[in-house]
């Protein structure tokens, strides 16, 4: 498709998403779906730009409203110039916008000007940096904001070993390598982006699709052996998969997800793998029947997703401040209804993918003032060299390369 096409479909689908009101991935799939003529050449292109625009919306929209002094209709087509001069120079593109040339000393000028505030520089709304600030020092903040900007690495877990020389193999044909990731021992990244349910050895349950910080957080669990686990917020079932391979053949790992949709779509995630040690739990009432029952409960808590920004950079738009309280509360809720589940002796781990304090001290403060105490496990920190204060994990993309995740092991006393 020629260049002008394409610049046409970035506007148009950037349009679409302007608004916030939905998540962007899925703005852009049922796009795509509805345009099945683009090429994944195309396609590549178009999310290229689409995301660049979107990580760094407010540099653009200030350079945009300091350079383009008054208003126009191709504000679109202003902002991919703009993305483009700084960011992409792609000859192609700035052939198209010949009669913006003239503006690209101003534009590097008052680019240079606005990157002396690091709000407009990595384009992060003001209350969000005042938030990141209570757990990233003053000396860390940029390298961590310029990690929420970089994409997500492509990683997977490996469920089989012994099927890894073939995996590489399969994926050497689709000029993708297989890398050893640095923590999780189970942890691999893809170096490019690949249709994984083609792979027959995706399909046969060989690898998983999980970020390296998920499988941490899950191995923080300690979970071995003949136990009882309750995966209470299940989704889609990555953490679940990870625990049962994580005790062998002796336990049993329960399922429940109060989303019945997101239950189903774990049940056929299962299908033809050979999971015989996960359970599903179907209901409510089947569940209460199991209380003070479990070794350890896992709480995979909904939250504001603030540690996937890398993957979904929209958040930085469509989360509000109040957002935070408003997930906090429910988040008590949840860990003070599924604590009641765990057996005296017993653990439980509590864990989002927010960076956010009000979604995780503040809500661990809540039980570890009951009969819970914060577990200190010095030997997991030492065995996979990470820092932490007081036993909770912290999971940061600028240190170690994954999704932001936090993550709290109690002991029910």
């Amino acid at each position: 498709m020629n260049i002008s096409s394409l610049i046409n479909h970035i506007c148009e689908l950037y349009s679409s998403i302007n608004d916030w009101n939905r998540p962007a991935d899925k703005v852009i799939s049922e796009y795509f779906k509805k345009r099945k003529y683009l090429g994944s050449k195309d396609r590549t292109f178009i999310l290229k730009f689409i995301y660049g625009i979107i990580r760094n919306k407010l540099l653009l929209e200030e350079l945009h409203t300091k350079v383009f002094l008054i208003h126009t209709k191709n504000i679109f087509n202003e902002l991919i110039y703009i993305f483009n001069l700084i960011f992409e120079k792609n000859e192609l593109v700035n052939s198209l916008f010949e009669d913006y040339k003239h503006l690209n000393d101003k534009i590097f000028e008052e680019y240079k000007s606005l990157t002396s505030d690091i709000t407009k520089k990595y384009s992060f709304p003001e209350w969000m940096i005042k938030e990141f600030e209570k757990i990233i020092s003053k000396s860390n903040m940029e390298l961590f904001l310029e990690s929420l900007n970089s994409a997500a690495p492509i990683t997977i877990r490996i469920v089989k070993n012994e099927f890894l020389d073939d995996l590489e193999v399969a994926l050497n044909k689709r000029n993708a390598e297989l890398l050893k990731c640095k923590f999780a021992p189970h942890a691999y990244y893809v170096s490019k982006r690949v249709n994984f349910p083609e792979i027959k050895l995706f399909k046969k349950g060989v690898f998983e699709v999980q970020d390296e910080g998920s499988q941490l957080v899950t191995l923080f669990s300690g979970a071995k052996g003949n136990i009882k686990i309750l995966d209470a917020c299940a989704g889609a079932g990555g953490k679940a998969l990870y625990l049962s391979l994580l005790i062998g053949e002796e336990g049993m790992v329960s399922a429940y997800d109060i989303d019945s949709e997101r239950l189903n779509s774990f049940k056929k995630r299962l299908k033809g793998k050979g999971y015989s040690k996960i359970k599903i739990i179907e209901s409510k009432e089947e569940l209460q029947k199991l209380k003070n029952t479990f070794d350890l409960v896992v709480i995979d808590a909904p939250c504001t997703g603030s540690g996937t920004i890398r993957r979904n950079p929209d958040l930085k738009w469509r989360l509000k401040k109040e957002d935070i309280l408003y997930r906090s509360n429910i988040q008590k809720e949840i860990l003070n209804e599924y604590a009641d589940y765990v057996k005296n002796g017993g653990f439980l781990l509590y864990i989002t993918c927010s960076f956010f304090v009000d979604e995780n001290e503040k809500v661990i403060d809540v039980l570890s003032k009951s009969n819970f105490s914060v577990v200190y496990d010095k030997q997991f920190f030492e065995k996979y060299n990470i820092q932490t204060i007081k036993g909770e994990l912290r999971l940061y993309p600028h240190i170690h390369n994954t999704d932001g995740f936090t993550a709290f092991l109690l002991k029910k006393n």
